[in-house]
């Protein structure tokens, strides 16, 4: 969910469990804040003679570097065929990706198929990112992909959240697939300034419990840091698909080699898998850990005697509330206020589907007192977040965090520092 803006508001939405609306922009950019590490990242730019250790799958496709740039040439058919092509390089700088960067061009036919594509040396599986292709021919488009689970990386059906946590240290190559249209005429096709971000994420490690081990309301998990610096915690999560809880947020700085320690919340699902994730204030992106467990004995994954009898994704309750039939879920679609929000999407941010001026939205944003201020409207039956970004097309960082059930204020303060974008979200597990 980027979009490029200027002062104002901008929102999108997304199917499911997770609900994101409203941009803001704070302007005067500031210096940013000092890092707290110096990340990894490496650039191919094909500006001297070579592939710069690029290689590709087929032999019916030549890759070269003939016009500054790597070039995919399909050559001319009898009939057309949809062949393939994934250029690759090696990744092997003990990090794990977290963003990769690129420009791609499509010379005289648009391909019918393009993906951004990650093998994982673990699991011997190719996981990959499917990209919409240039809206024409002849010119460059820039695509930013954040490697993160949510932004749609998958293997085919089989995929799972901590299995691809569990790849992403294991990463040996990083490579761009493309699928000839369906001209029969000779096609090709550009990449250039390939820019891959690296993050050392084996600075956590999950303590207790251990991989597999199976747990149960009131255990405690531990997570320590072992980065050489201290790390200005922003919170910890535990992820289950698309569910997220968070169990620590503003917490203070842990030191080198220091555990942060937390009881199993109840409202997990039995028998899932869990992935712990664990992110600072200052980093543009997280300390993902592919650690998991199990959890036994508990199921409080919706309020104590909440029915979902149409299977809408909506609790019966909430749907009687609100004027809705808890027997027909082609209501969950309908938008019953008109204010732009589904009535799913209203359950979700907790807000009044019958009510146009009850709906998840940043009120706005000021400057007042040297300080950056943001209100927001959105009920008190959802995880609500706030996520912030110095420039758009970097990865966002989460800054706060409003459990489910809060009774504070839709308020934040930020240093006169912070300035940029920020966009709110709202769950329920």
């Amino acid at each position: 969910m980027r979009r490029h803006t200027t002062l104002g508001t901008a929102g999108s939405g997304r199917l499911g469990r997770w609900l994101g609306w409203g941009l803001l922009a704070a302007g005067l950019w500031a210096a940013p804040a000092r890092a707290q590490y110096a990340p990894v990242i490496e650039t191919d730019t094909w500006s001297t003679a070579g592939l710069n250790g690029w290689s590709d799958d087929t032999k019916a496709v030549e890759t070269t570097n003939a016009a500054g740039y790597l070039l995919y040439r399909f050559p001319e058919q009898a009939s057309p065929s949809p062949v393939a092509c994934t250029a690759r390089r090696a990744w092997t700088n003990g990090t794990t990706p977290v963003q990769v960067q690129f420009r791609f061009r499509a010379g005289e036919v648009l391909p019918s198929g393009l993906r951004l594509c990650l093998h994982s040396r673990r699991s011997g599986e190719l996981w990959y990112r499917p990209l919409a292709p240039p809206p024409t021919v002849g010119e460059w488009v820039q695509y930013t992909v954040p490697v993160e689970y949510e932004a749609g990386w998958t293997r085919g059906p089989c995929r799972s959240q901590a299995e691809f946590l569990a790849d992403g240290p294991a990463i040996d190559w990083i490579g761009v697939y493309v699928r000839r249209g369906g001209s029969c005429r000779t096609q090709t096709y550009g990449v250039d300034d390939f820019t891959v971000v690296g993050d050392r994420r084996s600075a956590v490690t999950v303590t207790r419990p251990k991989t597999g081990t199976t747990v149960a309301a009131g255990d405690r998990l531990a997570v320590m840091w072992t980065g050489g610096w201290p790390l200005d915690l922003a919170d910890v999560e535990l992820r289950q698909g698309t569910n997220r809880w968070v169990l620590a947020a503003g917490y203070p700085s842990l030191a080198p080699d220091m555990t942060w320690e937390g009881p199993i919340p109840a409202e997990l699902y039995s028998g899932d898998d869990y992935a712990v994730r664990v992110r600072g204030t200052q980093r543009p992106w997280d300390y993902g850990d592919s650690e998991t467990f199990r959890v036994a004995g508990l199921h409080v994954g919706k309020p104590a005697g909440a029915e979902d009898r149409d299977h809408d994704g909506i609790d019966d309750r909430w749907e009687a509330k609100h004027g809705m039939n808890p027997d027909d879920a082609r209501d969950a679609e309908e938008d019953s206020d008109a204010d732009g929000m589904k009535n799913r999407e209203e359950y979700v941010a907790d807000t009044d589907p019958t009510n146009r001026e009850s709906v998840l939205r940043l009120k706005g944003l000021w400057w007042r007192s040297g300080r950056i201020r943001l209100e927001w409207d959105a009920g008190t039956g959802s995880l609500q977040e706030v996520d912030w970004v110095e420039e758009l097309g970097r990865p966002w960082s989460n800054v706060y965090a409003k459990p489910s059930g809060s009774t504070a204020s839709n308020v934040l303060e930020r240093s006169a520092t912070d300035r940029g974008f920020y966009r709110l979200r709202a769950t329920r597990p």
